[in-house]
């Protein structure tokens, strides 16, 4: 199976969460998701929705809109519009 480039907010805080050590099965219990589904949005597989992603930032002691600074505005938007 070929794997999806994850959108830049998703790769950074996956990144976050790897320097962190904190499991993907304990990240996805907490946001109320199956691991499964948890390691797609990490994957790039699918996006999670835009209050998941605040949620997933607010674990790791991050802003969502400070992560997502870096990220082009179009990208953003487009996470926005799947929510």
């Amino acid at each position: 199976m070929t794997r999806a480039t994850p959108h830049p907010i998703v790769a950074r805080l996956a990144a976050r969460r790897r320097v962190r050590r904190i499991p993907q099965t304990v990240m996805a219990r907490r946001l109320r998701v199956s691991k499964a589904t948890f390691a797609n949005w990490e994957q790039g597989r699918h996006e999670p929705h835009l209050h998941l992603l605040t949620a997933w930032a607010e674990l790791l002691g991050m802003r969502l809109d400070v992560v997502a600074e870096q990220a082009p505005a179009h990208q953003l938007e487009l996470l926005r519009e799947a929510s």
